[in-house]
């Protein structure tokens, strides 16, 4: 949990940021995202998961093409917004390396 206090307006800005990354990456990369927020067995802990679900999916495989997940609070020293931030930036990077590695994979001989 972060000790410095930010603006007024700076979890509104960092919610604002997480859906620009969301609707970036879903019209970018042709995928849906799926946000699951639980409780962990730790006291006063939240588990985070973002799962990005291909669209139209060819291989019906019925798993997500990635997903990330994190845990708050943890290690780093940030709000949770900025922490709900953080694994949206993770997950385009790691829709963006799964939808390369498959392109790579179709390519080989």
């Amino acid at each position: 949990m972060s000790i410095r206090k930010g603006s007024a307006m700076s979890d509104h800005e960092m919610i604002r940021a997480f859906h620009i990354e969301q609707r970036d990456c879903e019209l970018n990369h042709d995928v849906a995202w799926v946000t699951k927020c639980s409780p962990d067995d730790r006291r006063s802990v939240l588990n985070i998961r973002l799962e990005a679900w291909e669209v139209g999916d060819p291989y019906r495989t019925g798993q997500p093409l990635c997903a990330f997940e994190t845990s708050w609070p943890n290690a780093q020293v940030y709000s949770f917004t900025a922490c709900l931030f953080n694994a949206a930036v993770k997950l385009t990077r790691l829709v963006e390396d799964s939808l390369s590695d498959r392109i790579k994979g179709r390519t080989r001989f």
